[in-house]
């Protein structure tokens, strides 16, 4: 994950709604946060699309400022066309 404390403001981040900010009011760890202003729905947020960074077949353990933790199993499917992306399961 690019920049995944956020001490590089938001690089690497993108967000699906609203605006994206380099916060210093508050911060877990470091001395920045990302501030998602201007959403619409509850759903849209900051993300990064890595994509290319698993492998198929393998398990990864991800985390966030919370104490939660979260093991992701990977699975790639081939698109099944160009302009429609596969169904989350």
């Amino acid at each position: 994950m690019t920049n995944g404390t956020m001490e590089d403001g938001t690089t690497g981040w993108t967000s699906s709604g609203g605006t994206l900010t380099s916060a210093t009011n508050v911060a877990h760890g470091g001395s920045r946060s990302l501030l998602n202003a201007g959403r619409t729905s509850a759903w849209q947020g900051p993300h990064q699309n890595v994509t290319a960074r698993l492998t198929n077949g393998k398990s990864y353990t991800t985390s966030s400022g919370s104490a939660r933790r979260a093991k992701l199993p990977v699975r790639r499917r081939p698109c099944p066309s160009p302009r429609t992306a596969p169904t989350p399961q």
